[in-house]
C-alpha cells in the first residue's frame, strides 16, 4: 500500500515537472519570438543615424527624436525582460491600463510601422478622434508588431493599417496584399505552434505570433479576428477592451 502511494506520488510529481518544463519552453519561445521586432526597430533607427548624420541631412531635433524613440525601445526591452522572467505562463501576463492620448500613441505605432514596413508601401487610415484611450500600451505595441511582421512577410507590395474605437474597444486592423488565408489557416492560425511553413525556417517562424496575439488580446478584454479583405489579402483585426 505504501509502495503504491509512493509510486502514485512520483508519477504525479513527474507530470507536474513535465508540465512546468513545457510551459517554460513555451514562454521562452514566445520571449525569443517577440524580442526580434524591437531589435529590428532599433536597427532601423540606428541605420538612419549612420546614413544621414555624416551627410548632415538630419537636424538636431530629428536626431533627438530618433534618440528618444531608441531609448523608448530599450526601456521596452528592459521591462519585457523583467516581466517575462517572473511569469510562469503567458496567460498570466498582467494588464496595466493607463489613459493615453490616442493621437500620441498612434504616432508611436506609426513610427514603428515605418521601420518594419520599410520594404513595403505603407498606407494608414486613422478613424480615432482626438481622445484619451485606456490601454496597456506595451501589450498593444507587442501585438501590433507581431501583426505587422506577419503582414510584411506575406505582402506582395503593400500593407494597410487602420485604427478605430468602437463598442469600448481600441482596434487595429492590419491588411496585406498577399494571397490571403486559406480555410485551414483561418480556422487554426491562432493555435500554438501552427505554421504554414513545411518546417521552421531560419528566421524562427515556429507559429507563436498569432497565438501570442490571441492570448494578449483576450487578457486585455478584447480578441483577434482573421479574414480575407476584398481585393487585397489577409486581414487581422486585434481589439483591446478599454475597461476591466
Amino acid at each position: 500500500m505504501a509502495f503504491e502511494k509512493m509510486r502514485s506520488a512520483l508519477e504525479s510529481n513527474n507530470r507536474e515537472m513535465w508540465r512546468q518544463m513545457n510551459e517554460r519552453k513555451r514562454l521562452n519561445a514566445a520571449f525569443s519570438h517577440d524580442l526580434r521586432t524591437p531589435l529590428t526597430v532599433l536597427e532601423g533607427h540606428l541605420g538612419i543615424l549612420q546614413k544621414y548624420i555624416p551627410q548632415r541631412k538630419l537636424s538636431d531635433d530629428d536626431i533627438m527624436q530618433i534618440y528618444a524613440a531608441m531609448t523608448g525601445q530599450i526601456e521596452r526591452l528592459k521591462g519585457y525582460t523583467v516581466s517575462m522572467s517572473t511569469l510562469q505562463r503567458i496567460e498570466d501576463v498582467p494588464i496595466n491600463r493607463k489613459r493615453v492620448l490616442a493621437a500620441d500613441f498612434i504616432d508611436d505605432l506609426n513610427d514603428t510601422a515605418e521601420i518594419i514596413c520599410e520594404s513595403r508601401k505603407l498606407s494608414i487610415l486613422n478613424r480615432v478622434s482626438d481622445m484619451n484611450i485606456s490601454i496597456d500600451s506595451e501589450i498593444v505595441m507587442q501585438v501590433f508588431e507581431n501583426l505587422l511582421s506577419n503582414a510584411v512577410r506575406y505582402a506582395k507590395s503593400s500593407v494597410l493599417i487602420q485604427y478605430e474605437v468602437t463598442h469600448g474597444k481600441f482596434s487595429i486592423i492590419v491588411t496585406d496584399d498577399g494571397k490571403g488565408f486559406d480555410d485551414t489557416t483561418l480556422k487554426s492560425a491562432t493555435n500554438p505552434f501552427f505554421t504554414t511553413e513545411k518546417k521552421a525556417d531560419s528566421a524562427g517562424h515556429l507559429g507563436f505570433g498569432l497565438n501570442i496575439c490571441k492570448i494578449l488580446c483576450e487578457r486585455h478584454n478584447g480578441g483577434i479576428r482573421l479574414s480575407n479583405a476584398p481585393q487585397m489579402g489577409a486581414s487581422v483585426t486585434a481589439s483591446f477592451g478599454m475597461t476591466e
